[in-house]
């Protein structure tokens, strides 16, 4: 498999691009989503034995997603005071 290194993506055009952003299919920008990226989830989700798989670029934004995914307004979250600094200023923000 390639190695996309791109920033984005060539629609084909106005109607494809619609086409795109009204279906989702395909890529248009990296930061969303890539081939590359797309192929490591894949491989990961089938080595793990799981359904899917989320490709993050940090540890920190690892626990973000989480966080951000599994908390709701109004929830509270309990956590150690030894926290990593980071983790540590996303919960008191």
């Amino acid at each position: 498999l390639p190695i996309y290194l791109t920033a984005g993506f060539e629609l084909g055009g106005f109607d494809a691009g619609e086409q795109h952003f009204a279906t989702g299919d395909g890529y248009s920008y990296t930061r969303v989503a890539n081939p590359t990226h797309t192929a490591v989830e894949r491989r990961v989700a089938d080595l793990e034995g799981g359904a899917e798989a989320l490709l993050v670029g940090s540890g920190q934004a690892a626990v973000s997603v989480v966080l951000l995914g599994l908390l709701r307004p109004g929830d509270h979250l309990v956590a150690s005071a030894h926290l990593y600094e980071g983790t540590r200023g996303l919960l008191l923000e």
